[in-house]
């Protein structure tokens, strides 16, 4: 194996672990101009050996370039840099805890059908009353309600929860 090809080799071979290593750790594209600058490197190296070698190492950069690519799509929502991008921030909360803790708001709005509580605020017709010891956002299906009339939930529609006051 001559010298050149060998060359071209390790350089494309250490453009590919740059290129994983940029999806694990973001440099701000400083790791992935380096695998760029490698392979161009690798490439070159290959075609000073000759033209058929210059080919397969663009068409091996190519093919490694369009792998990386899914490789990445793949595992990048799983990275919190990937959360991050996905979701608009780089907290630690994970997507399950968001996903459990709309179902448990769910379950309690589907479970307060029926209850009867007090408005806490004027009732515009959205505001806020006590219902079962919960605060819990309602909209009035009346139009305006007053702050500490009693009221009955007719209604939950989605996070939706529609109220009336209670017949005295």
């Amino acid at each position: 194996m001559s010298e050149n090809i060998m060359w071209g080799a390790v350089l494309i071979g250490i453009a590919f672990v740059l290129g994983i290593v940029e999806i694990f750790l973001p440099s701000m594209g400083l790791i992935a101009a380096v695998a760029g600058l490698c392979a161009l490197g690798g490439i070159i190296a290959l075609f000073q050996e000759s033209a058929a070698w210059g080919i397969t190492g663009i068409g091996t950069v190519v093919a490694g370039a369009i792998a990386g690519f899914f490789f990445a799509l793949k595992v990048l929502p799983h990275t919190p840099m990937g959360r991050g991008l996905i979701l608009g921030s780089f907290d630690e909360e994970q997507p399950d805890d968001a996903l459990r803790e709309a179902n448990e708001r769910r379950e309690l709005e589907q479970a307060l059908e029926g209850a009867t509580g007090v408005a806490k605020t004027d009732l515009h017709p959205v505001g806020h009353a006590e219902i079962e010891g919960a605060r819990v956002e309602v909209i009035a299906r009346t139009g305006a309600i007053e702050s500490g009339t009693p009221v009955r939930v007719v209604e939950v529609r989605g996070n939706e929860v529609y109220v009336r006051p209670v017949d005295a």
